[in-house]
């Protein structure tokens, strides 16, 4: 699997001036993207990230964000966080504030303006894409694209493959 720290060491440079320490470490046994445990050590799935290589760098910044806020879970503070780095990064707020479980997305949503795809595993709503505004603008509400189904084994590692379903 791909070395950790580089990535991490990158992140914290570029989003917290170098100020966070962190044990690394890929653990086959998580069931989701990542963890933040006991607030020093992020442990993330190597099973999940050889499916979405792409969501690496966002679950680490996800992760580290826990490092700063280790109490909150999903709070305030985290949330908050979450909107500075996801506009930093060109992301939707969404790529970043929600865990990811290593299950198959359920829904595709797409920014009218942008393009930009997300996967979620619940119906969004009144969410719109970060990358065009970081604060919430009715016109970059994410529209609904499409619902994946169970059969539709594609979806999980492609968004944009057609559905098997007739």
């Amino acid at each position: 699997m791909i070395e950790l720290r580089p990535l991490f060491d990158e992140l914290n440079q570029r989003f917290w001036e170098g100020r966070l320490e962190a044990e690394l470490r890929w653990n086959s046994r998580l069931r989701r993207a990542g963890w933040c445990v006991e607030g020093r050590i992020i442990e993330l799935s190597p099973h999940y990230h050889r499916l979405w290589p792409d969501d690496l760098e966002l679950t680490l910044a996800h992760e580290m964000i826990h490092l700063v806020h280790p109490k909150e879970g999903h709070g305030r503070g985290f949330r908050a966080q979450a909107r500075r780095i996801a506009h930093a990064m060109g992301v939707a707020y969404e790529r970043i504030r929600y865990c990811r479980p290593y299950t198959p997305a359920k829904y595709l949503y797409q920014c009218p303006a942008c393009g930009q795809l997300i996967r979620t595993r619940k119906m969004l709503r009144n969410r719109s894409c970060g990358k065009c505004n970081s604060k919430y603008d009715p016109r970059y509400k994410f529209i609904f694209v499409r619902r994946f189904h169970p059969e539709d084994r594609a979806a999980i590692a492609d968004p944009h493959a057609p559905s098997t379903r007739q």
